[in-house]
């Protein structure tokens, strides 16, 4: 369903900066998170795993609404 995006982007976020890291440098986050915390601390809350979120809001609430829609009208038509 569209919406459930709108709850996982902040952890996809993290999952996807989390483990990028340079090859045989020191490690920049201990774990999953340790990143959350130095990622909030520089850069904010909506800087840091928020980012991006309002675009994704605006992606998912049409989606669901035409996911609805459609759902909606396809069971009127298709049961009666």
């Amino acid at each position: 369903m569209p919406h459930l995006s709108s709850l996982t982007n902040p952890a996809r976020r993290i999952c996807v900066f989390g483990p990028r890291q340079t090859p045989g440098a020191v490690p920049k986050y201990k774990n999953m998170l340790d990143c959350v915390r130095q990622s909030v601390s520089h850069n904010g809350l909506f800087g840091g795993p928020l980012q991006g979120f309002n675009a994704t809001l605006l992606r998912n609430i049409p989606a669901a609404g035409v996911y609805f829609g459609t759902f909606e009208t396809l069971k009127v038509r298709c049961l009666l």
